[in-house]
């Protein structure tokens, strides 16, 4: 990735970990719409809203609501339009507000306060915080879902980070469905090679080492995102 692109793939984390951090309840998976003609991470709703969300940060292309736009969202209220331009997300002053106009314009409330941080909601903030840190390194680094999706696609290629990764195959195999549960895992990887895996319950797996709890790791930094960044960082980054 030229750093345009590294640009616009580590904002699509901030734009997802920013929702997530609002709203706990949605879902994030990330998806190859068009035959893989787009890389996408994909904002959907859960059993616990009671409307659809469906919203697809296009790395290669634009941010797309394709649930629809809340009855109550106005948007000439915005200095922002749909579909969302990347270059009009990095123009903003304010780094929350397409986050915020995303969240008005498919009808999400608003919090009246920060959500507490859950384990889920930290995986996230955390694997901002990692791709931040790499913006400029000569590695590529990347975060991918550990299930592949190929939909429509002509490729059966599967990456299997779970191959070199024992406490993580366990935690697999141990869920009733695993094929499901694996879209809950997902990738850290520097120029092709995963160095872990952190799955949304807020563990962190690594090649031949226990699992690490993200929560621990948080509250023994003070509750603070970029200590724990540094910490997982410096874990995934560690000689073996």
């Amino acid at each position: 990735m030229n750093f345009s692109d590294r640009l616009i793939y580590l904002q699509s984390w901030w734009v997802a970990s920013e929702l997530i951090r609002r709203h706990p309840e949605i879902d994030l998976l990330e998806t190859h719409p068009g035959g893989g003609q787009y890389d996408c991470l994909t904002i959907v709703s859960t059993h616990s809203l009671p409307g659809t969300v469906h919203i697809d940060l296009n790395r290669k292309g634009r941010i797309h609501i394709h649930s629809g736009f809340s009855p109550r969202f106005d948007e000439s209220k915005w200095d922002i339009r749909h579909p969302v331009e990347w270059s009009a997300e990095s123009e903003q002053i304010d780094r929350r507000l397409v986050p915020r106009f995303l969240e008005a314009a498919v009808g999400l409330p608003v919090p009246t306060e920060s959500p507490l941080t859950t384990p889920k909601t930290l995986v996230f903030r955390v694997i901002y915080q990692l791709l931040l840190f790499t913006l400029n390194e000569p590695q590529e680094w990347e975060v991918q879902s550990a299930l592949f999706d190929s939909d429509g696609m002509d490729t059966d290629w599967d990456p299997n980070y779970f191959a070199d990764v024992t406490s993580a195959r366990l935690a697999l195999a141990q869920s009733s469905n695993p094929n499901q549960q694996q879209s809950h895992f997902w990738a850290v990887v520097r120029d092709g090679r995963c160095l872990a895996l952190l799955q949304e319950n807020g563990t962190l797996h690594r090649p031949d080492s226990e699992p690490t709890e993200l929560m621990s790791l948080y509250d023994d930094s003070h509750r603070d995102i970029l200590r724990t960044a540094m910490k997982v960082r410096q874990l995934i980054t560690a000689p073996t």
